[in-house]
């Protein structure tokens, strides 16, 4: 720092001799030496304490030190509902609708599945064997190798519970029966109700259909 112009005039004003504003001018320089001096040793003390604060000694060694920062705690694991599966996991449940509508044998004429399978549940519901139906149907099969209309649909057999006959052996497993001597009847003939007390004579049930074979002897 210089001695301002009107420090100098205010000197010589005094009377201050040369030798005396040169040792003021000396003096002043000297002094703002000293404090550039002191301002280099505070700045460097400062960026000391800085770099001190951001590292840790470890081990003898310096080793940088990061701001620790805001912690998110991780979200915790979306639950999910485990699979089901069947008491043993290598072995899928076991439909036994699809099994009996598989060795059901097919038929001359509709047989619809969707009123055959909702027959077949409420028939386990009340208590039949799911693999004595699917036996039945297996051996009534075997009677019907080929379509034919004696085959009933599948809805009525399993709903008159005709698998009962087969478990109680009242079914005859063998080749078709030969039609020749049959007579196909509907509920609008007049022959119908004689055909009626016929195969409830001989069976024991109603016939809840609404078109039959009937031998022909039944119709007299």
């Amino acid at each position: 720092m210089s001695i301002q112009p009107a420090v100098l005039d205010a000197l010589l004003a005094a009377g201050a001799t040369a030798e005396m504003i040169v040792a003021a001018i000396k003096a002043d320089a000297a002094e703002g030496e000293a404090r550039k001096a002191a301002k280099r040793v505070k700045d460097a003390e400062r960026q000391r304490r800085h770099r001190a604060s951001r590292s840790v000694t470890r081990d003898g060694a310096l080793v940088a030190v990061t701001p620790p920062s805001k912690e998110i705690p991780p979200k915790p694991p979306k639950e999910t509902q485990p699979p089901e599966v069947s008491a043993n996991a290598d072995t899928p449940a076991r439909d036994f609708f699809e099994e009996f509508w598989a060795v059901y044998p097919r038929r001359e004429g509709d047989n619809p599945k969707k009123p055959a399978k909702l027959k077949f549940e409420r028939a386990i519901r009340r208590g039949a064997d799911p693999s004595a139906i699917i036996e039945a149907a297996r051996q009534l099969a075997k009677a019907h190798p080929t379509p034919t209309p004696f085959v009933p649909q599948a809805v009525t057999w399993i709903g008159q519970e005709r698998f009962n006959d087969v478990i109680n052996g009242h079914h005859a497993t063998g080749p078709p029966i030969d039609m020749s001597h049959l007579v196909k009847v509907t509920n609008l003939d007049p022959q119908w109700r004689r055909v009626q007390d016929k195969f409830k004579q001989q069976h024991g049930r109603s016939l809840n259909l609404s078109e039959f074979y009937a031998p022909k002897e039944w119709l007299g």
